[in-house]
């Protein structure tokens, strides 16, 4: 059986979006060791992955949420990646 062209599309989309978490815990262990992030950030499981579109491209944005963290303006990380699961980049604003 051969899977339409949007079929195979949702397909990886929904595969992208069961790994990409995955992904981003393995940047922000990457983010804690360069000390780019604070430790407290080290046992934070992902609060949501969504696709999202930046400036006409899609990408994924996995935003993580503690607060543990003092200031209150670092209380949400968010790692993005390409649609295709690329890392791009991680910030505490979402933009």
């Amino acid at each position: 059986m051969t899977l339409s062209a949007p079929l195979r599309a949702a397909a990886l989309a929904l595969a992208l979006l069961a790994a990409t978490p995955a992904a981003a815990m393995d940047v922000k262990t990457r983010l804690i060791q360069e000390g780019k992030i604070d430790f407290t950030w080290a046992m934070v499981e992902p609060a949501k992955a969504d696709q999202i579109d930046n400036n006409g491209e899609k990408e994924w944005l996995v935003a993580f949420h503690t607060p543990a963290v003092a200031d209150p303006a670092k209380r949400t990380l968010y790692i993005f990646f390409t649609i295709e699961g690329m890392y791009l980049a991680a910030n505490y604003t979402g933009r």
